[in-house]
């Protein structure tokens, strides 16, 4: 079983390099001024942590949510919903365009916004760890995928 894991990484991490392309500053700061438009992002960090102008968001605390969505369950959710291309931007580190199969998940202790081609939905990681989740769509379907996700909702929101 340990084999398969370590296989799957491996293969996960080759396949990730072939699908990527990484944004220039200038194309990554651009990418971040689109997210803060469509989403009415005014300060420096999203919502939870900063109010925003659309209520079509809910902020979790991530350390209740993970229990009752586990990685694994997130990414098959995830990729269910947007099987194309995302757009990842990060506070730190190298922002980029990427199918959602070869995102590669765990917070690296910075701002972290991923949105669809269409920026109709958004996911936010913050360094508070919470996880906010963005659009109608999204958060009708993960409602559905999740019948207790009240329970996980972030104190800060």
């Amino acid at each position: 079983m340990v084999k398969h894991f370590v296989c799957w990484i491996v293969c996960t991490r080759y396949k990730a390099n072939m699908d990527r392309k990484s944004l220039s500053t200038e194309q990554a700061n651009s990418l971040l001024a689109k997210i803060k438009s469509v989403w009415g992002w005014s300060g420096y960090y999203f919502y939870p942590l900063h109010p925003i102008s659309r209520k079509d968001v809910l902020a979790f605390d991530g350390s209740l949510l993970e229990p009752i969505l586990p990685e694994g369950c997130f990414q098959k959710f995830m990729e269910a919903q947007c099987p194309l291309n995302i757009r990842c931007w990060r506070e730190v580190g190298e922002s980029e365009e990427l199918q959602f199969s070869s995102f590669e998940f765990g917070y690296g202790y910075s701002e972290l916004v991923v949105v669809n081609g269409e920026f109709d939905w958004l996911i936010y990681w913050s360094h508070e760890n919470t996880i906010t989740f963005g659009g109608e769509g999204l958060i009708a379907q993960l409602k559905i995928l999740l019948p207790n996700w009240s329970l996980a909702l972030s104190k800060l929101s």
